[in-house]
């Protein structure tokens, strides 16, 4: 394996600890910083779904800095609470200047307040591009999001 393919395979792997990805398989290299995490950017993400102006891929880039700060999190809360995964299904309104109207759980395989509570003010933090005057409207996404150590 050349020094590109490893590489590949690691950025592959982390991501996939943070959203189930087309390489769900890897798995995460705990050595992995926070600017080497946002610097990986899947060209898919399976089970997203984007309603409005706003494209999959747009959505994909714009939650990759909420993903690797979520996958940073999970690790500590993970630890503190003796869970190796989680799964959850998030749901976010996005207007067309980047604002996030509104921010909620559909559904999650961990059931504690203080975890959605963190979760979704970490959503609530995510920075949506500008989306222009053309292409005014709400963009509902439904995100769903793989945790795992």
């Amino acid at each position: 394996m050349n020094l590109s393919q490893a590489t590949r395979s690691c950025a592959c792997g982390l991501f996939a600890a943070i959203i189930l990805s087309g390489c769900a398989e890897k798995k995460q290299s705990s050595e992995m910083s926070f600017k080497d995490c946002i610097e990986i950017v899947p060209q898919k993400v399976r089970g997203l779904s984007v309603q409005g102006p706003r494209t999959e891929s747009n959505v994909i880039k714009d939650m990759v800095p909420f993903n690797c700060k979520l996958n940073e999190w999970f690790a500590t809360y993970a630890s503190e609470n003796s869970i190796t995964k989680a799964s959850v299904d998030l749901s976010i309104t996005v207007d067309h200047i980047g604002e996030i109207l509104t921010a909620s759980i559909e559904k999650s395989t961990v059931d504690d307040p203080a975890f959605s509570k963190n979760l979704l003010k970490m959503a609530y933090s995510i920075e949506f591009s500008y989306w222009g005057e053309e292409k005014e409207g709400e963009t509902i996404i439904r995100y769903p999001v793989r945790l795992s150590l």
